[in-house]
């Protein structure tokens, strides 16, 4: 976290300039929020969260400057998650994005910390391979940010070519053992291996993008590290060995609109250079369905399915988490009102999420009422994260 924090003064240092010339074209925005869980199965049933987000934008010429940090602090046994290097801690004050970034009419130019969204699917993303995650709340995961360059190139104005490279590659983390959604073995110490590759700790990726008419086409390919680990227990030295491998990945995907309907499709097959048996594919397919009004509310679908090429639950909560799994939200909204259902359901081992909700707007307030749910086999991981079922309940001020 050091690293992120010496590259955002330097950032800082290099758009000082910059900001002093624009100060009519800063633009300044966040939000503070609270939040209260109620844990029903927990023996402290109620736990607390507070956030505050910090945004800044400003635009000089071809330049850009963007920056977004946040604060967060709680009591609900979140703030661990295991990483690397002494990053099991999730900081207090986290960079969420702080990069500079210059635009010209065929070619754009990003640097610093940032988070690049590939995906194009709307929950399950076998694309999205650039940033870890933060999966200590393994339902509302969350994109971390990480020193990345990016240069695009725009040949035509329907399409695109998107080159990332990460010099520093970052674990995903994730949930400690004293966290509702652990599963494995407590009190036992962790060996972290990163296995050597002639690219280093760094990362790579490409991607082609290319628009024909109603037909968006995706082409990826990347290689670096697998942000999740493989897992195993050393019996001899009782520990955990959790061993990051190199990876490399190729994928594709497309998005096509017709009428009210928008099909999704995103693949990617991944390589593993010393875990060859490992190696395993990753397909969703997707379905956007506005059926229109009710009254005075719109009624929005959307229907997801996962595959994989391994057919079993990983007892490690690491990967292969999802296998064959299908998804659908429906969400019902106006103007202040907004009403929605998730779920999520995983055939092989008949486990089951239900995530419904309830949010009220007004001006800059929003206030949030949502229920997690989650069921599956006896033993499962499934079973043993019914402890985290919570009803929360959250009021957020944006400015």
């Amino acid at each position: 976290m050091k690293k992120f924090f010496i590259i955002f003064i330097f950032v800082l240092f290099c758009s000082q300039q910059m900001l002093a010339e624009a100060q009519d074209k800063i633009k300044i925005q966040g939000f503070v929020q609270l939040d209260n869980f109620y844990y029903q199965n927990l023996p402290e049933s109620w736990q607390e969260e507070g956030t505050v987000n910090f945004k800044l934008k400003t635009k000089l010429g071809d330049w850009l400057f963007k920056s977004e940090l946040e604060a967060r602090a709680n009591t609900l046994g979140l703030e661990r998650g295991v990483g690397l290097e002494g990053g099991e801690y999730r900081p207090f004050l986290g960079v969420e994005e702080a990069y500079l970034a210059y635009h010209q009419e065929k070619y754009q130019f990003k640097f610093g910390i940032m988070k690049v969204n590939w995906g194009i699917t709307d929950k399950f993303n076998p694309l999205d391979l650039i940033n870890p995650q933060d999966f200590t709340d393994l339902l509302h995961s969350r994109k971390i940010g990480q020193l990345i360059w990016q240069f695009s190139y725009l040949p035509w104005s329907s399409g695109r070519i998107d080159l990332v490279v990460a010099p520093f590659w970052l674990a995903s983390r994730l949930p400690p053992e004293d966290s509702p959604y652990f599963y494995g073995l407590a009190d036992v110490p962790i060996h972290y291996w990163l296995q050597d590759s002639n690219w280093g700790e760094s990362q790579i990726g490409l991607r082609f993008y290319q628009q024909l008419d109603r037909l968006e086409l995706y082409g990826v390919a990347y290689k670096g590290y697998d942000h999740l680990p493989f897992v195993s227990y050393n019996y001899l030295a009782n520990e955990l060995i959790y061993e990051y491998e190199p990876m490399t990945a190729v994928g594709f995907g497309w998005v096509y609109a017709w009428s009210k309907f928008i099909w999704r499709v995103e693949a990617a097959y991944y390589f593993y250079d010393h875990k060859s048996e490992e190696n395993y594919g990753s397909y969703v397919m997707g379905l956007d369905y506005n059926v229109g009004q009710i009254g005075r509310y719109s009624l929005y679908l959307i229907w997801q399915y996962l595959g994989e090429t391994p057919i079993k639950e990983d007892p490690t909560w690491v990967r292969h988490l999802f296998t064959n799994a299908s998804s659908l939200k429906i969400t019902l909204s106006d103007v202040w009102l907004e009403v929605s259902l998730e779920g999520v359901y995983n055939f092989p081992n008949d486990s089951l999420i239900l995530i419904p909700s309830v949010a009220y707007s007004y001006k800059d307030w929003r206030f949030g009422l949502e229920y997690n749910y989650l069921a599956g086999p006896k033993g499962s991981l499934w079973d043993y994260c019914q402890q985290a079922n919570n009803l929360s309940l959250s009021v957020r001020y944006s400015y």
